[in-house]
Parts: structure tokens; sequence; C-alpha cells
């Protein structure tokens, strides 16, 4: 199933896709460089019901595509080992932007919730970063507008898949 979103569809988004922005536990966002050279990279993430939130480190490549190039897609693959019918995926086309300081002083209130969705979302990661400080690279420090980055992508396509068919090869 694929469909094109208007802003205001955005939030009438099929109970599968829904799903798995709220359950899949890490994405694979698809960027490329302006001379379009792609770039895969997992990352963890929220949906906030309107928008895919998600950090970088202000020094990775996925970050300076996006500074080229604003358009992305975003994968979120559950899979079952066990029952190759049982797989579920969405692949999201849409665009990004990276979160400034000012916009942050503007919408502090509502990404303090963001925040918590994360810590919520994500407990172990969240008390790593805090407990394992001294191990973390530079990359992976948690100061926000220091070492990463808050970066919101806006739905604005999406293709739903489930129930892989195994293929025969003759």
């Amino acid at each position: 199933m694929e469909k094109t979103l208007e802003s205001s569809e955005i939030l009438h988004l099929p109970d599968e896709v829904i799903w798995l922005l709220e359950e899949g536990l890490f994405g694979y966002l698809g960027t490329s460089s302006k001379d379009r050279i792609p770039h895969v990279t997992p990352v963890i993430f929220i949906f906030d019901g309107r928008y895919i939130w998600f950090f970088t480190s202000k020094i990775t490549k996925k970050l300076r595509n996006i500074k080229e190039n604003i358009r992305v897609s975003f994968l979120i693959d559950v899979r079952d080992p066990s029952n190759l019918h049982n797989n579920k995926a969405v692949l999201i086309h849409g665009t990004v932007k990276t979160i400034s300081i000012l916009y942050a002083i503007f919408h502090l209130k509502y990404l303090l919730k963001i925040k918590r969705i994360f810590h919520q979302r994500y407990p172990k990661y969240m008390n790593a970063y805090k407990t394992e400080r001294a191990k973390i690279s530079k990359r992976w420090r948690t100061k926000i507008f220091i070492h990463r980055i808050l970066l919101r992508l806006t739905i604005e396509k999406f293709v739903y898949m489930k129930e892989s068919r195994p293929n025969t090869v003759e």
C-alpha cells in the first residue's frame, strides 16, 4: 500500500503503520549527498503522532547529507525469524528539519515532552549515556546543541509492507 500524505492527513495513518512507528525500536535513515551518494544508518526514534524525531551527532555523514539534501527515506522493519509471513515494514519518504536553538527556546515545553518520551522508550540507552559518559566518544555524547542535534522528520509519503512471501527459484 502506497500513499502520499497532505499535512492535514498526517494523523490518519493506518493502524499497521502507527503500530510500527510506536513499536519498532530502530529506524534506518537513508540520506544522500548533493552528489546523490546514498548513506543509510540506524537510529533510535520516537513518533509523536505527527512527526518522527531522532538525534544525531553534529559530526556525522547523515547530518552533512541532510544539510545538503533534506529529502530522506526512513525504514522501520520488524522481522519475525520464526515466521517469514509475519514480517512488517514501513518505508517513509519525507523531509527533515534540524532543530535550532531558537526553535527549541520557542518550543521548550513540547521538546521536554519529546525528551521524556525518549527516556520512556529507550531507558537503557538514555541511562547508559549518563552512567558511561567517560566511555562514550564525543560524537555520541548527549549534550544537545553541543555534540548532538535533534531532527524532525515530516512524513510525506509511505509504503507499508507485510507478510513477506517466500520466492521459488527455478
